[in-house]
């Protein structure tokens, strides 16, 4: 029944070229970028919101992953300790961990992909 009428679009004229799906369709890796970078920057203001609620002030964050995704894949974590402030805590504390627990916590990611520079 579904094939019955295409005959009759070829005889008139139509060209089934023109009916083919996706055929006008591209993916603007322009936009896709944009897109993931938006993402990133939720991820990394999230992160610094809510580190700083517990104290800790964030330096420069990366995030790198896979954010084509609704739940992106986070693979790794670069934040620059130097830069980090915690406020309220004793001069004994370790920050690496303190820092790992807390981002491991918040993006539900394990704590070796947290890396540290200074």
């Amino acid at each position: 029944i579904v094939i019955l009428p295409i005959p009759n679009l070829v005889k008139n004229g139509c060209d089934i070229k023109n009916f083919s799906l996706g055929s006008d369709l591209e993916l603007q890796d322009d936009y896709l970028s944009y897109t993931n970078e938006i993402k990133k920057k939720a991820l990394v203001d999230g992160l610094r919101a809510a580190l700083l609620d517990d104290g800790i002030t964030l330096g420069d964050t990366e995030i790198e992953g896979d954010f084509s995704a609704a739940v992106p894949v986070i693979t790794a974590i670069r934040i620059n300790l130097s830069q980090v402030v915690i406020d309220g805590q004793s001069a004994h504390i370790n920050k690496y961990q303190l820092v790992a627990d807390k981002v491991s916590q918040y993006l539900a990611v394990s704590k070796d992909i947290v890396r540290f520079y200074e």
